[in-house]
């Protein structure tokens, strides 16, 4: 009987020690995943705080922005043209003021679509200074712009453009008809930009462009029926704001 007890007793001993080491196990466990849930909490919140911070516009690749992202340009400029041939300038003077609205739209990095609205009028005198005449030129062009990279303050620029030109002639005289036609051509140029900011600001332009635009009224040019030339040199500048 007293073996049995015994017995009995060593059995109940074992027992409640192995139920106190996984007892033991279980705190030491449940511990564990207390730290390790910590840990993942905050590297979850760093994830989380890393994922609302804002990316920069200027900073994306212009491939993946929006069109709304993109840089846009619209400049107000003065330019002075004068005319390359000789007779043009003998009947209007040498030199006309050069209106013009620009609007350049970013394609890819330094790469802008360009289309640019001018106005120009004169008055002058033909037929030996006898009779007035009165000139009206509506030139617009669809091209491109380079910007060659520089510093954030400005940067020099390329251009190419095709252009088409309303042309509007009044002869205050019986002898000569009056003209009114288009004329195609294109005008090449550089310059010089400066922007006074790095995203939206003011910016001012100062640039050189040559014109080669011919007129072909139909054989309605005066007694000779010739085409005209009004293709010559711009020089000017603008201010506006970017985008």
């Amino acid at each position: 009987m007293r073996q049995r007890l015994l017995l009995h007793a060593g059995v109940w001993s074992i027992c409640l020690l192995a139920s106190l080491q996984m007892e033991e196990s279980s705190l030491w466990d449940s511990s564990s995943s207390r730290e390790e849930q910590a840990f993942f909490r905050a590297n979850r919140q760093e994830v989380l705080v890393a994922e609302q911070e804002e990316v920069p516009a200027d900073d994306l690749p212009i491939l993946k922005k929006a069109p709304w992202q993109r840089k846009v340009i619209v400049l107000g400029e003065l330019a002075y043209f004068r005319p390359k041939k000789a007779r043009f300038r003998a009947i209007y003077g040498s030199s006309l003021l050069n209106y013009r609205l620009s609007t350049q739209v970013q394609l890819y990095e330094g790469l802008f679509a360009l289309f640019d609205a001018n106005f120009l009028h004169k008055k002058g005198t033909a037929l030996g200074g006898k009779e007035r005449t009165e000139l009206t030129l509506v030139p617009v062009d669809f091209g491109l712009k380079y910007y060659i990279p520089g510093t954030d303050f400005g940067a020099l620029y390329l251009k190419a453009a095709a252009e088409v030109t309303g042309t509007f002639i009044d002869n205050h005289t019986p002898l000569v008809e009056d003209i009114r036609c288009s004329a195609a051509g294109g005008v090449v140029g550089a310059g010089l930009f400066f922007s006074f900011g790095k995203r939206h600001s003011f910016s001012m332009d100062l640039f050189a462009d040559y014109s080669f635009v011919s007129l072909h009224p139909f054989g309605k040019v005066g007694a000779e029926g010739e085409e005209i030339d009004i293709g010559g040199w711009i020089f000017g500048g603008g201010i506006g704001y970017k985008f």
